[in-house]
């Protein structure tokens, strides 16, 4: 068949250990792929006058690790960067995607961004009508990094799937849970999630290895004020109490966000589900842990301030937890958790080949998530396609409130490195 017989083309591109299926559209130029992702081709003229669809499809793939940092997400009417083995940026050095490793036997993953719901307490401003930018990690590119993290550690490893967004949005979860079991060091894979998808979505997780949700459950009552939209309390409820009863051992962390003062009800009400899901757990003699593990509302830089609210000191926060416990002193409440009641053991980090005032070559790859940054990549022709990954790479978040960095964009730069702690890198042009 010729390109000019053909309007719509299909491209598998499972030679380049990218195994996701593009569809482009011949009349608009667009790439379409996932189920919400796309991105205009600026497509010469001699490609288009290929004689052949086989042709044809070799010269896209060369203009694809550029197209790939110019998406759509359409989930969140935002920019995208979609990160996979033609576009091998770096999963380690950002907080916004990737994997975080604080030294111990826990390894944090960040698949996505974007979220479906927008609480007026988040702690890094997601939501809808946020103008950010979204990172897609593609599921076997992500396994690979999560291998070699692995190699550092000693014990079995807890990972926690906790991005900047809501991690049911990310349509390859199901696919990610199942590689990432394949690894014998992995012990559990635990999900932050919202809650909101949990009732249509939460059997298929279970089935693919997620043995622990952690949910953010706002409450029963007037919670749209808090999180933005309609939440269906019940639905999502309903299927927490499903999980609880499900054969495997499972666990069940509700972790509301307390802002003193603005949702004193709401999370009591968490407190009582949680009592109820226990209850349920005993007469059904159920194997699954529920916890209840409330969290101090914090602001920070990127975060949302909840207007006429301030952060309670940590000392008063225990303090109202304590209170919290009397009030359901009959059953024995805990909710003052420490690192050791949920798990977390000190363990090797994974290297760090950057360090707090070290000047780097970098190259600037992509916009970051916010105003005035962009993510640099050192060494700098580590993410270019077609070549061995290298996993001493390292993504940096390069900002500046001085100068525009834009007209950087794709260009080879110094840098100087200002903060390196868990190999996460921010950095200023030197």
């Amino acid at each position: 068949m010729s390109v000019e017989e053909s309007k719509l083309l299909n491209i598998n591109l499972s030679s380049f250990e990218l195994p996701i299926n593009l569809s482009l559209d011949l009349n608009t130029k667009t790439l379409s792929f996932y189920k919400h992702l796309k991105c205009g081709l600026n497509l010469q003229s001699k490609a288009l006058k290929a004689k052949d669809l086989n042709l044809l499809t070799r010269k896209l793939k060369l203009l694809l690790p550029e197209c790939f940092k110019h998406c759509y997400n359409a989930l969140t009417s935002r920019q995208a960067v979609f990160i996979n083995a033609l576009n091998p940026i770096p999963l380690f050095g950002t907080r916004y995607f990737g994997i975080i490793d604080r030294g111990t036997n826990v390894l944090e993953l960040r698949p996505n961004t974007g979220c479906n719901l927008s609480c007026v307490f988040c702690s890094v401003g997601e939501g809808f009508n946020v103008k950010k930018t979204d990172f897609i990690v593609e599921a076997y590119y992500f396994k690979k990094w999560v291998d070699y993290a692995l190699s550092f550690k000693k014990q079995s490893i807890e990972l926690f799937i906790n991005p900047q967004g809501e991690p049911l949005l990310y349509q390859e979860l199901e696919l990610l849970v199942k590689l990432l079991k394949q690894n014998k060091k992995v012990g559990k894979v635990s999900l932050v999630t919202n809650g909101l998808l949990l009732p249509s979505n939460f059997k298929r997780l279970i089935k693919a290895g997620v043995s622990s949700f952690h949910v953010s459950f706002p409450g029963f009552t007037n919670v749209k004020p808090l999180v933005g939209l309609n939440y269906d309390s019940e639905a999502v409820a309903n299927a927490l109490k499903q999980i609880v009863l499900q054969e495997k051992p499972l666990e069940l962390w509700l972790t509301p966000v307390w802002v003193k003062g603005l949702n004193d009800l709401q999370v009591k009400e968490v407190v009582k589900l949680g009592l109820e899901l226990k209850r349920l757990i005993n007469e059904n003699n159920s194997k699954a842990k529920v916890f209840i593990a409330i969290q101090n509302y914090l602001q920070y830089k990127a975060g949302r301030k909840v207007k006429g609210f301030k952060p309670l000191p940590w000392k008063l926060f225990y303090k109202n937890l304590k209170q919290l416990e009397a009030e359901f002193k009959e059953f024995k409440l805990n909710l003052t958790l420490t690192p050791s009641d949920v798990g977390i053991k000190p363990d090797n980090f994974v290297e760090k080949p950057l360090r707090t005032g070290q000047v780097v070559k970098a190259k600037i790859v992509c916009n970051g998530r916010n105003k005035n940054e962009f993510i640099a990549v050192t060494p700098a022709n580590s993410a270019e396609p077609f070549q061995s990954l290298d996993f001493k790479a390292r993504s940096i978040v390069v900002s500046s409130n001085k100068q525009s960095l834009g007209k950087l964009l794709g260009k080879t730069v110094l840098v100087k490195i200002t903060h390196s702690k868990h190999n996460l890198f921010h950095a200023v042009v030197a």
